[in-house]
């Protein structure tokens, strides 16, 4: 199990991953900046437990940060901007931990694309983080993933909020989506939303559900859309 410290520092031009975490890792990285890799900015896999706060992430390859294999960790107050691909990307059954993060403006165009990618039965939890600006979805959940976010705010991105597909599970709560395509549930997904707010979503659907998909929606607010409410 390795432990150490990183304070205050530039993490830059790196052909792999700038931070790479693996092995039970349980490193600490506060206040650095994690630039310009030709691969992710972090990788953090084999069940690693870094604590990341305070950091910026931008200007990476493949994209900001790339959880896999079990992993899990803590990142809070992050700003994670300006990467060619993902914001984003959980996988292999990971379970990592997102707090007041901003994550926003990925350079790479289409549906594989979005800020933040769920998938491969991984649990994360996103609390009041920011999603925005980017030239795909802002969440895509799909497989048999899951998660809980919480005071979420998803605006501005040119496809879906939040695209829903598989047979994941996720959970939102008191989340914002506006100004895009709205919500899609498709596939066999289920999911729960509570107390989320989708609106000003202009010429697309509120919310748009399809396939054999059974989500649940108690205390929302859906108005100020162009199309439908509900499709």
């Amino acid at each position: 199990k390795t432990k150490g410290t990183i304070e205050e520092s530039i993490i830059s031009h790196c052909y792999d991953c700038c931070l790479y975490c693996v092995e039970k890792t349980e490193a600490t990285v506060e206040e650095t900046k994690i630039i310009n890799s030709l691969s992710s900015g972090v990788c953090a896999r084999e069940t690693s437990n870094p604590s990341i706060k305070d950091c910026e992430i931008y200007g990476n390859a493949w994209g900001g940060l790339n959880v896999k294999d079990q992993a899990s960790g803590t990142y809070t107050n992050c700003h994670i901007h300006d990467n060619v691909e993902n914001g984003l990307i959980i996988s292999g059954s990971s379970t990592p931990s997102f707090e007041d993060c901003k994550i926003h403006n990925n350079k790479k165009e289409g549906e594989y694309y979005p800020g933040v990618v769920v998938k491969e039965s991984s649990n994360p939890s996103l609390k009041a983080c920011e999603i925005y600006g980017h030239l795909a979805s802002g969440i895509w959940v799909k497989d048999q993933a899951s998660g809980t976010y919480t005071n979420c705010h998803i605006h501005g991105n040119q496809g879906y909020g939040l695209n829903i597909e598989g047979s994941s599970t996720p959970s939102f709560k008191d989340c914002e989506v506006y100004n895009g395509k709205g919500i899609f549930v498709g596939g066999q997904a289920t999911g729960s939303f509570e107390g989320c707010h989708i609106h000003d979503i202009g010429v697309y659907n509120g919310l748009y559900i399809n396939g054999s998909s059974t989500p649940s929606f108690v205390d929302c607010k859906i108005h100020d859309n162009k199309k439908a409410a509900l499709v």
